[in-house]
């Protein structure tokens, strides 16, 4: 992985903590491949399902969705929410972008909530 099990756990704590204190009701869908699967308060979709298939079984769309770099997100257009959010650019989800994670993820929350 780009970053340790702890770093991701920190990243999405501090995203779903963000969230809750803005009153958001917060799903979570992980990467087929993560590790990281527990998750406290928020409703957990398994990491198998494919976001794309996210219209087909819910009611309506998400009013947000976050991701800190999906294929499955554009801010273009979703099928699946209302607003849609990149939080980090392509060229920054590498090795070498690690350091400026922190910098964007509060930049973009800051802007959310």
């Amino acid at each position: 992985g780009l970053c340790s099990i702890d770093e991701q756990k920190a990243i999405y704590s501090d995203i779903i903590t963000r969230l809750q204190r803005a009153e958001y009701t917060v799903y979570v869908k992980p990467h087929p491949l993560d590790q990281l699967t527990d998750f406290s308060g928020v409703r957990l979709m398994p990491g198998s399902f494919p976001a794309e298939a996210i219209p087909f079984v819910t009611n309506g769309k998400f009013s947000l969705a976050i991701a800190l770099c999906s294929a499955s997100l554009s801010e273009e257009t979703s099928e699946f929410a209302g607003r849609a959010v990149q939080i980090l650019p392509l060229e920054d989800f590498n090795a070498q972008g690690v350091s400026r994670w922190p910098q964007a993820i509060d930049h973009a929350m800051k802007a959310l909530t």
